[in-house]
């Protein structure tokens, strides 16, 4: 530290000095020094013994007693046998490893403190705590859970670490170290440059002592040289949301005094914002301006009340500095790999948060320039992730440096702040922003709404020209004309015309329809000529997007249509042909085979129908795209017509014909994805339905079609049975597609199946369903002892593609990848959610080996494809409906799987039929095995699906 008390460090960067000023080095120093003299009373942690305490009457479960402290050699082994091995977290990993941790634990519900005056003892050990924490005045809402008990032999220990929150609200960590005798063991914290030791083996042969520290302080157990030490941890809880507690005003003058300097120069100097570094760090489920430990806590209130009085904006965020780079494959003499070539280097806060705890903005890029204090995100990385060799690549580390800040800003450049993260990932952050201020701004009197949406507007405008002139170091992923569309909104609400013009024209491409009656109304005083003009331009910004275009020549001419007739010029009656020129050509180009064509398409032929045009377009959607879309094209003009919007002659003979041809080649496969999810049990997969796949609803709307225009249903049924015996993805195409369709069916959609085709709808659901169970569960007695899961990543990198091959493989059981941290959670991720796949890393080597091992038996997986199959059928209808549909004989025999059970065919439980339209007269309980319904109801074999 120099001698003005602004901290300078050992090896000062340029991008520290440099970028300052003498004025802004004035201004951090004044604002530094003002925060320096506000301080608490208490410290990172404390410690204390103590004599005469009550003894806590510990009861180990396992022994199922009370254990005599001090403890004796029999008792201190009895509790090792029961104990197990303490772990500890690195990353999203938790492990055990006795070169970082060896030491012995039970939880909670592995033991008891019996003795009835323990709590009130622990409310005065808590009360102590709060004094030495300095937060004395939150003692009455402090809770102390208990965590573990640890017993530490000869030579255990734990290196240096943090502790992890493991509640919401924890703020600190208490140990009690209970009458054992013991030599070694200190406890040597480090935080901010200051260090402590507390000794437990002083007291330790009849007596108790107490330690605290905050959580993020860093902290190590020493070795133990002698005897045992045993202690409770507990987990200190803040509750409640009470204020900070007010600095005095003596000690906020100075901080008044810098800010005030500061606001007037921040613009000249460049400064918009300041960061100061807090003493203590926070996780970001702890992050609050409640939450302030030690000094943090006054300073954070001096800080409250200045910027409130002289209008600065005050926030609290997490920022995160990543460097990567190649380094050697040894650590340093500080424990690191030091990095030789920086690959990478970047730093953000993660997240933003206000004094109501709201979250303002996140993943803001910030300057180490910007902190009050210097070298900050310097020397030690607070963590590291060393990838170890890697063949061609070498060796590699990521270096991350960590630290919780406050945010300064002047109210009037806080919208500089907050624009700063908004990049192509998160745009929709900035459409969020403008679209709350725009009914704000249609009050002419809000004048702070109106000022903060013009900032933004000139924030985004002046990022455009960047954008343009400096194309690859400006934010390229933005979908810049989206964001426009929503500027002119607002520009035409604050009547500034010239602007309007100017952003319509900045539009890189599509202009949104939710703005073609501003350009309406702004084209009502131009010449024609300039309005087919306008039009024309509007139109070919979007020519990439046939979509989109469709849309303009729809969207935008209705638009001037509607102005009304007393203010619409005459000539624009001319807009009508110049709509039905423009789609005209459109129609032949709409071929791409997606769902998103679907609305253009109909759109169109809506306006302008001819029996040509329909058979021209079903064909062309046969040719490019999947049986899904096709079935939808159709669905939307069956809907369209239904409803009078589209009208021409023969469409009835039209739909039919192409209804007829179209389900002779149903696919349910094609757009469907497996992807994992979380489940206990046997490996479970959901479906990730592409645009492209067939969809229920579309099925849905087909067969009441086919009932408006008197198709018969048997044409439907039989094309739904044929494409369930091809399927290849019954897992996920019978839940996703058939069975709401099927649930539609016998709920009757509403009113929709009379009494006389009943039996018929019976008969193919009961088929329908028959054939699935049968498909998908498969014979039981056929099953064979086979390995084989589902693949669990869509992912085509190396990693997951062994994985998905080890997965798929009938006879492997065991895959071993040696891989690095980062690409072990990769794999993680892919199977985190599945119980049947055992997870283990193997701590030799650099890298760690990623063991993973299948579990569960070829029976096990029939058993859960069974109970998927019965879940499905539940989900049609309730076990009363399908009663009552299928008929109670078929419904038992369905539901006891007699099918895959009992090896029957099929058409075993159809009688044959005469009917030439597949109407049947009789139940589909008549229809059952010829042995007889009753027969085969009392035949059937209860197997436990639970």
């Amino acid at each position: 530290m120099s001698d003005d008390g602004w901290p300078r460090g050992q090896d000062c960067d340029d991008d520290d000095t440099d970028e300052d000023t003498p004025e802004i080095i004035n201004i951090k120093r004044r604002v530094y020094q003002a925060l320096r003299s506000i301080d608490s009373k208490g410290d990172f942690a404390c410690f204390r013994g103590l004599n005469g305490i009550l003894d806590p009457k510990l009861h180990i479960n396992g022994l199922d007693r009370v254990v005599k402290l001090p403890l004796s050699p029999d008792d201190t082994n009895a509790i090792i046998d029961v104990c197990h091995r303490s772990p500890f977290g690195k990353g999203e990993e938790t492990l055990v490893d006795t070169s970082v941790r060896k030491c012995w634990e039970l939880n909670t519900t592995e033991f008891d403190i019996k003795a009835p005056g323990w709590a009130n003892y622990m409310k005065k050990i808590v009360a102590d705590v709060g004094k030495g924490l300095g937060v004395a005045d939150k003692v009455s809402s402090i809770r102390a859970d208990p965590y573990k008990l640890l017993l530490y032999e000869k030579d255990a220990f734990f290196l240096s670490h943090q502790d992890s929150p493991k509640a919401d609200g924890m703020f600190a960590t208490l140990v009690v170290c209970l009458p054992t005798e013991h030599e070694g063991g200190e406890i040597v914290l480090n935080h901010q440059g200051k260090s402590m030791q507390f000794k437990t083996s002083t007291t330790s042969m009849a007596g108790f002592s107490y330690a605290a520290w905050y959580s993020d302080v860093f902290h190590e157990i020493k070795p133990i040289t002698g005897g045992h030490r045993l202690v409770l941890t507990y987990n200190l809880i803040l509750e409640g949301t009470d204020n900070v507690p007010s600095a005095p005003s003596s000690e906020s003058r100075a901080l008044r005094n810098a800010l005030k300097f500061w606001e007037p120069r921040a613009e000249d100097e460049g400064l918009y914002l300041l960061l100061y570094k807090l003493s203590h760090m926070y996780t970001d489920s702890s992050l609050s301006f409640q939450s302030m430990k030690g000094s943090d806590r006054p300073r954070m209130a001096a800080l409250q009340a200045a910027c409130e009085e002289l209008g600065f904006n005050l926030y609290l965020g997490n920022v995160e500095r990543e460097v990567r780079g190649s380094c050697d494959d040894y650590t340093n003499s500080q424990g690191y790999y030091e990095i030789q070539d920086t690959i990478d280097d970047s730093t953000i806060m993660k997240q933003v948060i206000d004094s109501q705890g709201n979250l303002v903005c996140g993943q803001v890029p910030v300057r180490n320039s910007e902190y009050i204090q210097m070298n900050v995100l310097r020397g030690v990385p607070t963590d590291e992730d060393y990838s170890g060799y890697t063949g061609n690549e070498g060796t590699s580390v990521c270096h991350f440096y960590r630290n919780t800040a406050v945010v300064i800003v002047p109210k009037r450049l806080d919208v500089y702040f907050r624009f700063r993260g908004i990049n192509g990932s998160n745009q929709e952050k900035l459409a969020d922003w403008l679209n709350r201020l725009l009914p704000l701004i249609k009050d002419s009197q809000d004048t702070e709404s109106r000022e903060e949406f013009n900032h933004l507007v000139e924030l985004v405008l002046e990022h455009n020209q960047a954008y343009e002139k400096y194309h690859e170091i400006a934010r390229p992923g933005w979908r810049i004309s989206d964001t426009f569309s929503i500027i002119a909104q607002g520009l035409h609400t604050i009547g500034d015309n010239e602007l309007f013009e100017k952003t319509i024209k900045l539009h890189t491409a599509f202009v949104s329809p939710e703005i073609y009656p501003c350009i309406a109304e702004s084209l009502v005083s131009q010449e024609y000529a300039t309005v087919k003009k306008a039009l024309n331009y509007i139109f070919l910004k979007a020519r990439d997007y046939p979509t989109k275009q469709v849309l303009v020549a729809t969207d935008l001419v209705s638009a001037c249509i509607a102005i009304p007739d007393e203010r619409r010029p005459s000539e624009w009656a001319d807009l009508l042909s110049w709509r039905e020129q423009k789609l005209a050509g459109l129609l032949p180009r709409l071929r791409n085979g997606s769902r998103d064509e679907l609305d253009s398409i109909v759109r169109i032929l809506t306006l302008y129908p001819t029996i040509e045009k329909l058979q021209d377009t079903i064909t062309l959607q046969r040719q490019v795209a999947t049986c899904g879309i096709t079935i939808a094209c159709l669905a939307k003009l069956g809907t369209s017509y239904i409803k009078g919007y589209l009208s021409v002659e023969g469409f009835r003979v039209f739909y039919q014909r192409t209804f007829e041809d179209l389900v002779k080649d149903l696919d349910l496969d094609q757009g469907l994805e497996a992807k994992p999810v979380a489940n206990i049990g046997p490996f479970r997969t959901d479906a990730q339905c592409k645009s492209s796949a067939l969809e229920s609803a579309d099925l849905i709307s087909i067969y009441e079609q086919c009932l408006d225009f008197d198709i018969p249903l048997s044409v439907l049924h039989a094309g739904i049975i044929r494409a369930i015996k091809q399927s290849q993805s019954l897992k996920l195409a019978f839940p996703n597609i058939l069975v709401p369709f099927l649930r539609g069916i016998v709920s009757g959609l509403p009113g929709r199946t009379g009494d006389g085709r009943r039996s018929a709808e019976s008969s193919f659901v009961l088929r329908a369903l028959l054939e699935y169970v049968l498909r998908y569960v498969q014979s039981r007695s056929t099953a064979v002892a086979s390995w084989s899961r589902a693949p669990a990543s869509s992912c085509r990198c190396k990693d997951c593609t062994q994985l998905n091959a080890f997965l798929e493989s009938h006879t492997q059981e065991v895959l071993e990848l040696k891989i690095s941290s980062g690409r072990r959670f990769h794999i993680h991720q892919a199977i985190s959610k599945d119980q049947t796949i055992l997870e283990e890393t193997r701590l030799s080597g650099s890298p760690y080996t990623l063991v993973l091992t299948k579990l569960g038996n070829p029976a096990t997986m029939w058993k859960s494809r069974a109970v998927d199959a019965v879940k499905n059928i539940n989900n049609i209808g309730s076990p009363t409906a399908l009663d009552e549909f299928l008929g109670s004989a078929s419904y038992k025999s369905l539901m006891a799987l007699d099918i895959v059970i009992k090896d029957r065919p099929i058409d075993d439980y159809f009688e044959p039929s005469n009917s030439d339209v597949g109407v049947r007269k009789r139940s589909a309980t008549s229809e059952l095995n010829p042995e007889g319904a009753s027969s085969m109801a009392h035949d059937t074999e209860v197997i436990d699906l639970t």
